[in-house]
């Protein structure tokens, strides 16, 4: 299965919205190539979970054509960081602390506000229009309210009537991102170095 990876910007010396910026055009240059959006999904791991759907945000909103599919696992959704999980997890999170999460989300905010859906798409997105989505969360991470939240918007905006999938518990700390490309209806794996996304195509 050939692959295409995308060495997307990364903060702090490029933050909000090089990554979604760049996250778009690769979707650009996939359709330009001559892909069918049908045949493409946006997959991503962590923080490329939270592109793999504001990329998609950025690509609907631009007038593209919407993937088939979107799938991610412990997604970063919520830059405001007040989903119950930020404290109820905190402690048993086998990966993240608060500290750390505010750290890094300082330097990929850089003084934005993070109350804005390419930031905090988990409470503030529409999704009207959106394609059907798979999220995985582990039980024990602080980010797993605002994964259930995604999907709740979801449902509750433009997603009624078309099918939505989510899986939230079981997961560990392991952290990579990802952009996966398929041309059948039964999703395929790939992968890329943490850091990362990658297109896989079949």
């Amino acid at each position: 299965m050939p692959a295409f990876s995308l060495d997307y910007r990364l903060a702090p010396e490029h933050p909000f919205p090089a990554a979604i910026e760049d996250g778009l055009s690769a979707y650009h240059a996939l359709l330009d190539s001559g892909e069918a959006p049908s045949a493409i999904a946006f997959a991503g791991d962590s923080a490329g979970g939270g592109l793999a759907v504001t990329a998609c945000l950025a690509a609907r909103d631009a007038g593209l054509p919407m993937p088939a599919a979107i799938v991610a696992f412990s997604p970063g959704l919520d830059m405001t960081r007040t989903g119950a999980s930020m404290d109820s997890k905190a402690g048993v999170d086998p990966f993240f602390t608060r500290a750390g999460l505010d750290h890094t989300g300082a330097m990929y905010l850089a003084g934005q506000d993070p109350h804005q859906p390419m930031l905090s798409p988990a409470t503030l997105a529409d999704l009207t229009g959106f394609p059907p989505m798979l999220l995985q969360s582990g039980t024990n991470e602080m980010i797993l309210k605002p994964a259930d939240g995604l999907m709740q918007t979801a449902a509750r905006r433009g997603r009624v009537g078309r099918p939505v999938a989510d899986r939230l518990g079981g997961r560990g700390g392991r952290r990579g991102d990802g952009v996966m490309r398929r041309s059948r209806p039964r999703p395929v794996a790939g992968g890329g170095r943490p850091g990362r996304p990658c297109c896989a195509r079949s």
